[in-house]
């Protein structure tokens, strides 16, 4: 009967999250209708109030900055797609150059000499 909301419902163990009471389990209706509520754990001593938050803090930061240095190999790897696309165009460019130089020497040789 202990652990029985007021209306005759087992109560559900729920976790609560606020800066006071960071991980501190509880007790409360399931439904939400008799506002039922009972703390199964002792409260935090205040150092821990203090503590636990930033440590949740730095923790949600660190996962944050991972997401996103996946997005910067991502980056990366369609900047190295760009590159070997420009090296393949320099090449054609550079092919293109040769062949004209080649053309002119061989209008001023035959210009030359015809």
């Amino acid at each position: 009967m202990a652990n029985m909301c007021y209306c005759r419902k087992w109560a559900a163990q729920k976790t609560a999250w606020t800066t006071a009471n960071v991980g501190r389990r509880f007790l409360a209706c399931p439904e939400r209708c008799c506002n039922y509520f009972r703390w199964i754990d002792s409260s935090l001593c205040p150092r821990a109030q203090v503590i636990i938050p930033g440590l949740i803090r730095r923790i949600n930061a660190l996962e944050a900055q991972q997401r996103t240095g996946g997005d910067i190999m991502t980056g990366a790897e369609e900047e190295e797609v760009d590159l070997v696309d420009k090296k393949k165009c320099c090449s054609k460019t550079m092919s293109l150059l040769i062949f004209t130089w080649i053309c002119i020497f061989f209008y001023i040789v035959v210009g030359i000499y015809g």
